[in-house]
């Protein structure tokens, strides 16, 4: 998941992992809701996350391929003090 973000300052949040990676079929299916690898339980984890990073003006970035583990960026845009969001209501 990649989407372009307007111009300006952003917090980044970065997570990796060396764990055995995802194919980019697996990566396209991350964000749906209920989705999971696991034969255990079923949560709305990653599709809650892009939401309220979505509400906020962020954007979540995912780096992996198969035998490299993942990387998970999440960018939050940075507002100044007394500055109001035009992304949502206030």
């Amino acid at each position: 998941l990649q989407e372009k973000l307007p111009p300006g300052e952003y917090a980044l949040v970065r997570v990796a992992d060396n764990g055995s990676g995802m194919s980019s079929e697996l990566q396209k299916q991350i964000f749906e809701p209920f989705f999971s690898t696991r034969f255990v339980g079923r949560g709305l984890g990653l599709a809650a996350t892009l939401g309220i990073v979505r509400g906020h003006g962020g954007s979540i970035l995912v780096e992996s391929a198969p035998g490299t583990g993942t990387t998970v960026s999440v960018l939050l845009p940075i507002h100044q003090a007394g500055e109001r969001s035009t992304d949502r209501a206030a």
